[in-house]
């Protein structure tokens, strides 16, 4: 997933971290993740 490594590289995060907090963002709301094509903010 390119917005994990966006995350990790600008942030100096573990990808596990990067991970965490897509998918809290994807349950709050602000973020959709379209499967196959990338995850975007709404």
């Amino acid at each position: 997933m390119a917005s994990d490594l966006r995350l990790i590289q600008a942030y100096g995060i573990s990808r596990g971290t990067a991970r965490r907090a897509i998918a809290v963002l994807v349950d709050e709301g602000p973020l959709v993740v379209a499967p196959q094509c990338g995850t975007y903010v709404k």
